[in-house]
């Protein structure tokens, strides 16, 4: 049974609806290398193939990739590229067409998250996906697979510590949040939609403003700022929101271009907007500092008595 990941069907490695080889996998609790990139393993968990072994999976939707946990050739300080191939290799097909797959000298560092292959411009029908490993004991695991499928929803909220989001910067597993403060850091993020509304935290440390840029589809950056706070908090502010594009795969990068001198800028969350039809959601409630909250009331309460006296007036002339 696939999970729903921000709008993508998610396919863990030990669902029933993907058929292995029998007697060339085994489960393996922990990925075979560290994190590299984005953090860990979905569920904690990838199948291994023994030596070499097929496996293969059907389902009702588009585009998607399989991702895996791949030891790097450097580290088993191997550079002959034949060798290489020799000693783990793959394939991948889409109703028995071979589509794009990773080679094994493109990976520089061993990581979990690798996209062992992808495919692209395919619509939405029934399909069969079949992947061929051969290995020597090479450290490699399929994680998961992705796929667009048949039926989406309208919009879906993203949590930051979605595993289809990369950053560099600090996660906070606590209040779940990214928290970027160093100059050049990044988060990118992969989503089906159409658009993507960013909301985020602005401290309560007395810090100056501060800024950042965000890109879709490696297009020209546009900068938006980070509010600086005189020492009260404010929770969840929408930063931006990304002009309306086609529906279809993006990809979203964020860079803070501030410092450590200035407001960090902190992503609580992301909301994705997967069906134009659908209108984004209500913002989400923005807890402001009290002396915000405040001028508010007293503006509210200023313009009800302007209000009741014009009431008043229009009721005494009425019976004059």
């Amino acid at each position: 049974m696939a999970d729903n990941l921000d709008g993508w069907a998610v396919v863990d490695d030990r669902d029933p609806s993907i058929q292995y080889d029998e007697g060339l996998w085994r489960p393996v609790k922990i990925g075979p290398t560290n994190g590299v990139g984005i953090d860990t393993t979905y569920n904690g968990s990838v199948m291994q193939p023994v030596i070499r072994g097929g496996m293969s999976f059907k389902f009702n939707g588009g585009d998607g990739r399989v991702l895996a946990s791949v030891a790097a050739a450097t580290e088993r300080n191997i550079t002959d590229e034949t060798i290489m191939n020799s000693m783990f290799s793959w394939e991948c097909f889409i109703d028995g067409r071979q589509v794009d797959s990773g080679a094994l000298s493109d990976i520089e560092k061993g990581q979990n998250n690798y996209e062992l292959c992808r495919w692209r411009g395919f619509s939405i029908a029934e399909r069969a996906l079949t992947v061929n490993v051969s290995t020597q004991e090479w450290p490699f695991g399929i994680d998961r697979i992705e796929y667009v499928p048949a039926v989406r929803g309208g919009y879906t909220i993203v949590d930051p510590l979605n595993p289809r989001i990369s950053t560099d910067a600090f996660r906070n597993e606590t209040s779940r949040e990214v928290r970027m403060n160093a100059n050049g850091s990044k988060m990118t993020y992969e989503y089906f939609g159409t658009a993507v509304a960013c909301h985020g935290k602005i401290e309560g440390s007395t810090l100056p403003s501060s800024s950042a840029t965000y890109q879709v589809d490696g297009e020209d950056p546009v900068s938006f700022d980070v509010p600086g706070s005189s020492g009260i908090e404010t929770t969840g502010l929408q930063l931006f929101e990304t002009p309306t594009r086609t529906s279809g795969a993006h990809t979203l990068t964020v860079t803070y271009t501030g410092s450590q001198a200035r407001m960090p800028l902190v992503v609580s969350s992301l909301i994705v907007q997967e069906d134009p039809n659908v209108p984004f959601l209500l913002p989400l409630p923005v807890h402001r500092p009290v002396t915000q909250v405040l001028q508010v009331s007293a503006l509210v309460g200023t313009q009800v008595h302007r209000l009741r006296l014009a009431r008043r007036d229009l009721v005494a002339r009425r019976f004059r």
